[in-house]
């Protein structure tokens, strides 16, 4: 079972509090200000960074759903 990364780009708001939980999995991008997901189906201790980072975005635009 894994678990699968989705971003709602009407939300996000380019604060990039996902980046600080989990640079290896997100980054924002310089034109648009919006997440970039790098890693949409994390594995391993990546789950538990994504949650985190779905946790930690004040717009709630992130969701980490499981398989």
């Amino acid at each position: 079972m894994s678990v699968r990364i989705q971003v709602d780009l009407g939300l996000c708001q380019g604060y990039a509090c996902c980046v600080m939980e989990a640079a290896a999995l997100f980054d924002v991008d310089d034109v648009t200000s919006k997440v970039v997901v790098r890693n949409p189906r994390p594995e391993g201790p990546a789950e538990a960074r994504a949650a985190a980072a779905a946790l930690a975005c004040p717009t709630r635009a992130i969701t980490v759903e499981r398989d």
